[in-house]
Formats: C-alpha cells, structure tokens, sequence
C-alpha cells in the first residue's frame, strides 16, 4: 500500500557556480584499535555564485576500493556537486577513502569517518567566518550553517547517521539526510531530521 511518486530533479540552474577540487592538508587520526590513519582534508566544492547564505549539503561517498590508496572516489560526485551549486546549495563531496583502507582497520569506518567529516564541517565554518584554511575562493558569509545536509552512498549511506548524531552533540544543526543504497542499519540512534533511504533492487547493495 506504499504510495508511487515520479520526481523530477531541478533543470532550473538559478545559479552559475564555482567548482574546485581542494586540498586543506594532512592530519591523523588513532582510532580506539590503536591504528594511526593518516588523511589529508580534500575534496571537490560547488558554491552558487551570488551573495548567500546558501544552505550546506556534504556528500559522503562509499567503499570501493580497500587496498588502493591512491584512487579518488569523492570526484564521482563531481556531477552532484556541480548540479545541487546551481540549484542553490553548497555542496562538498568529501574525500572519505583513508576510512575504508583495511591496514588502517577494518569494519570500524563508523569511528573513523567522524574526525574527518569534523575537520571539514570546522574548515568549512572557518571559512565561513572569514578564516579560509585554504580553499581556492572566498567562502566569507557565503553558508547556512543552520541548514546542513548530509547524501551517503552505501557504507556511507550507513555513516552519515553517526556523522549527524555526532555533530548534532556539537551543536551543528543538520535538518536532513539522504541514505543511498544504505548498508546494514539493525539498530540505530537516529538523529532529529528529515530522513530519507533510498533503497536499490538490482545493484547489489
């Protein structure tokens, strides 16, 4: 008896946009299993070219590659990136493969996302409040830090339930997700937002 609704994305692009890929440095994290991961704070950013605020979405990708260091999966959202910029939305999609890397800890990317998904949030709000740690343009008054949103593919579909819980405790408003192709949920503590889960039938997630 579920109802079947036909969306259609925006094809308004109210916005021209400035795109990047960005690279803020290198930091590690020891994780509770006594791991050292070293990441760096990097990704790709879409900004609506006009005076803002623009609302906030960050992009958490999944785990295609555990052995491979060297490939970047953050940049297969460089479409959405671009897409949901000219719509309105700053739009981050974040570097997230050191978490999945298996010599670094395996089964255990739920702890190890956190700090990295913070050290973008607090660059993010640096930037936000005229400190830019280095992104390629000025991001001075240009975010909504009240209206911040959170899109996960697969294990990161997963995450960014932990990612929003743990930021909510520090006092980052996040009104929505979107869960893509979520893996295992069982038993969660879910955070007060919009929730949505977008559940696949024949991709094998």
């Amino acid at each position: 008896n579920l109802k079947s609704y036909n969306l259609e994305s925006s094809r308004d692009n109210r916005f021209e946009v400035d795109f990047f890929e960005f690279d803020l440095g290198s930091k590690e994290y020891l994780s509770q299993a006594g791991r050292i991961m070293p990441y760096n704070i990097k990704g790709v950013i879409g900004v609506p070219k006009g005076e803002g605020p623009f609302p906030l979405i960050l992009i958490t990708h999944g785990s295609h590659s555990n052995d491979d260091e060297s490939k970047r999966f953050d940049t297969g959202f460089d479409y959405l990136v671009k897409s949901l910029a000219a719509n309105g939305f700053i739009t981050v999609s974040m570097d997230m493969s050191k978490p999945y890397i298996w010599k670094y800890g395996d089964n255990d990317d739920n702890e190890k996302l956190l700090p990295v998904a913070d050290d973008h949030i607090t660059s993010l709000k640096s930037a936000h409040a005229g400190n830019n740690p280095g992104y390629p343009l000025n991001l001075q008054g240009k975010i909504n830090l009240d209206q911040v949103a959170l899109i996960g593919h697969s294990r990161g579909g997963k995450t960014i339930i932990d990612i929003a819980n743990d930021q909510v405790s520090k006092g980052i408003k996040i009104k929505s997700l979107l869960a893509i192709a979520p893996t295992f949920y069982f038993e969660r503590e879910w955070p007060d937002a919009e929730i949505a889960i977008l559940v696949p039938e024949y991709d094998g997630d």
